[in-house]
């Protein structure tokens, strides 16, 4: 079969190896039931430029201690995929033969030691994915070198060490950076660096940020996501960022950021295709919701819990195709805006511990709303009849509501967790409830 090029035996339970195909160029192997890369004899095909092996159940070593990829006379390997494994080994340096790599993917799997020195020779590495392991050590100065890297990924391992723009210094084709999870690992990067590079997205989750929001990210005019949550970072959002075009999904929750939300970026452009996020909750932010919010109608998640905002909330909120609504444990206070007109997207929506006052609105036109949280406020009037479908939870605990429990409670087939403690309900529990089969609620 000198004339095959190609070969997919994908997920199936081949668990044997692979005959020497002598012109093979492209062979996917993935979701089989191997063992051993020895056993599978993949690195006798020399001439394979895509070798992939995801999902294979292969434990032990990336290349294994008897094979040597030099036995080829060229090994013209461009792409390897051997993620979601179980390979149990160091990145060997064996690897750093293959010059040819432009894609490298070896997470999700079990992997140990720190990234090598030789991965700088890897000149024509766009794609390197090592997250999701357990490497360790320091990210060495090498990786900046690669100046054709376009995806770099070392999220979820214990990473450690100082990274500086020495890093990145060549990496003038980067567009995503992702070292989520990496709790020891600190960017120190000077303020007045000025990056080679225009990323769309970054994530920095619970990595250590010094010296406030980083300054860099000034220059950063293509970002569409930038997740610095976790990351230490204090003082108050940037004069600059306001001028800013719009990122689709900014995530900047649990630091210890000051003062209003007036610096967010209002440079409005079209959203990401998914949907918009802004995620700030665990902060101290203090002041009002922007109305200029009100024009993202590319936004599906607003999350501005556990802060210090204040005033009233936009009635115009409710005119967004959000899905989700997390304004609670704040110092919001007025009454809850009216709905007007039918919002089909809104699932979840939490106001609760805040001082909210007034009685409640008609939430009957949120028709797919499955949880509503309005607890610790100071709601009062009667809990008036919806008809809300779909409704999971409902928690109305420590209000000043009055009057009888609606029926249209008991009349729910999905409602779970149903809570209306501290309240002035009045009358007898409705009749209807009865219908629980409390046997089943034991079991």
């Amino acid at each position: 079969m000198s004339s095959l090029l190609s070969i997919d035996l994908s997920y199936n339970d081949l668990n044997s190896s692979i005959p020497i195909i002598p012109n093979l160029l492209k062979l996917d192997i993935s979701g089989n039931n191997f063992r051993n890369i020895e056993d599978v004899g993949l690195w006798r095909q020399c001439h394979l430029k895509h070798l992939f092996v995801t999902s294979s159940n292969l434990e032990g070593e990336i290349i294994g201690s008897s094979t040597n990829v030099s036995e080829c006379s060229q090994n013209p390997l461009e792409m390897l995929y051997m993620d979601h494994n179980k390979l149990n080994c160091s990145i060997p340096k064996s690897l750093g033969r293959l010059s040819n790599l432009r894609e490298l993917d070896i997470s999700f799997n079990e992997l140990t030691g720190s990234i090598p020195v030789f991965i700088g020779r890897l000149t024509s590495l766009r794609v390197f994915s090592v997250s999701s392991n357990f490497l360790n050590g320091t990210i060495p100065n090498s990786i900046g070198k690669l100046n054709k890297l376009y995806r770099l990924n070392v999220s979820n391992n214990s990473l450690h060490g100082v990274l500086s723009e020495d890093h990145f210094a060549n990496l003038s084709m980067l567009k995503y950076l992702n070292a989520d999870y990496n709790y020891k690992l600190l960017f120190n990067i000077s303020p007045h660096w000025i990056p080679p590079f225009q990323l769309k997205g970054v994530r920095l989750h619970s990595c250590k940020i010094e010296d406030g929001f980083p300054k860099w990210f000034r220059t950063q005019m293509s970002l569409k996501e930038l997740v610095l949550s976790n990351a230490s970072i204090s003082g108050p959002l940037p004069t600059w960022l306001r001028l800013m075009p719009m990122i689709s999904i900014l995530d900047l929750s649990h630091n210890k950021l000051t003062g209003t939300l007036t610096n967010l970026h209002s440079v409005f452009e079209v959203g990401y295709e998914f949907g918009g996020m802004l995620i700030l909750p665990n902060n101290s932010f203090e002041g009002s919701i922007p109305l200029w919010l009100c024009t993202r109608t590319d936004l599906k998640v607003l999350d501005l819990s556990r802060n210090r905002l204040t005033d009233e909330i936009p009635s115009c909120l409710w005119n967004l195709p959000l899905d989700m609504v997390l304004l609670s444990s704040n110092r919001l206070y007025g009454d809850i805006p009216n709905p007007i007109g039918y919002n089909p997207s809104l699932q979840w929506l939490q106001l609760n511990d805040n001082n909210l006052s007034g009685e409640l609105p008609y939430f009957g036109y949120f028709r797919s709303l499955m949880v509503l949280d309005l607890g610790e406020n100071k709601i009062s009037g009667i809990i008036p009849e919806w008809n809300v479908d779909e409704l999971l939870i409902l928690r109305l605990h420590k209000n000043n509501f009055s009057g009888r429990i609606p029926s249209f409670l008991c009349q729910s087939r999905s409602l779970h967790i149903l809570d209306l403690a501290q309240n002035n309900l009045q009358g007898s529990i409705p009749s209807l409830f009865q219908i629980f089969r409390w046997h089943e609620m034991e079991q």
